[in-house]
């Protein structure tokens, strides 16, 4: 019956109760340990596992006066265990410098975090940018598996089930990839059109 909320700008994960509409903060900046991933900490995409895990994408720091960009991590918050529940930490690091470096923890490097999506076999995807990268959540592996999927950048993820990614692309259509093999199809919509037609 809970609502999980990225809320970016306050810098913490919330909780709104469906029934009551009672919002409480479950993790904020500080629970994540150390100055630097508290400084740049900006939850962005989110996904259930269903095991008690809620696993959060942190898109990091947008430059401004007297700041660096930051590439963003991909952190698991325990649930269960009331605020500031134990938060670790999966791939990247929060105060490294944007890339897209495969590799495991914080060897990986991301550019542009934005949606995530979960399998159900221990498998997380992220929008990265144009990339879909794939993270195995036990250890920590970052892959990427479709590195152009996009005509602009994709925002929100969902897995189908049954091994296809729906993707929104901010050139305003949804796509279709296939992380296997990393093919990307458009499934609706034409690119660079904005409108608010129904249709095939």
């Amino acid at each position: 019956g809970l609502v999980y909320v990225a809320d970016s700008a306050n810098a913490a994960i919330r909780t709104i109760d469906a029934a009551t509409g009672e919002v409480a903060t479950l993790v904020r900046a500080s629970d994540l340990g150390g100055d630097a991933g508290a400084a740049v900490f900006a939850p962005v995409g989110l996904a259930l596992d269903g095991k008690g895990s809620l696993y959060v994408a942190d898109f990091g720091n947008v430059p401004s006066a007297g700041s660096r960009e930051t590439g963003g991590a991909i952190y698991r918050v325990a649930l269960g265990g009331g605020p500031g529940g134990a938060v670790t930490l999966v791939a990247g690091s929060p105060a490294g410098a944007p890339g897209m470096t495969d590799g495991t923890g914080t060897a990986a490097s991301f550019g542009h975090l934005r949606g995530l999506a979960i399998d159900g076999q221990g498998e997380l995807y992220v929008a990265d940018g144009c990339a879909v990268r794939r993270i195995d959540v036990a250890s920590g592996a970052v892959l990427t598996v479709a590195a152009h999927a996009c005509a602009q950048q994709l925002y929100g993820l969902a897995y189908d089930g049954v091994g296809t990614l729906y993707a929104a692309d901010g050139a305003s259509v949804i796509r279709a990839i296939v992380p296997g093999t990393g093919a990307a199809s458009t499934v609706a919509g034409q690119p660079g059109t904005y409108g608010a037609d129904d249709g095939v």
